[in-house]
């Protein structure tokens, strides 16, 4: 019995790891991703013919479009995992509860 609760609570201690590491990787992603949306739009404004910084900074309707459809297509995936990630948790934790 004291072995089982030992595999347990080293189980839930490699659990705990596993989702601060997890946490740390969702975090660089998501730093990553802001990194890599930004350069798109100094690039696309650069290459449509550049602005001049002292003129102070304006949107391209185009650019901003992408970027938008960038947002909301990321938005859109986050949910749909966050929903399906969410639902997996409450099974796991009615099939805990069903087996005590």
């Amino acid at each position: 019995m004291r072995d089982d609760k030992k595999t347990q609570v080293s189980e839930k201690k490699n659990d705990s790891k596993m989702e601060k590491v997890l946490l740390i990787v969702d975090i660089f992603f998501v730093m990553v991703l802001c990194f890599i949306v930004l350069m798109i739009t100094m690039f696309f404004q650069n290459a449509g013919g550049g602005v001049d910084a002292s003129e102070g900074y304006q949107i391209v309707p185009a650019t901003a479009i992408l970027v938008a459809a960038l947002l909301a297509g990321y938005l859109i995936f986050l949910v749909k995992q966050s929903k399906k990630d969410l639902k997996e948790i409450i099974d796991l934790s009615y099939e805990d509860k069903k087996g005590d």
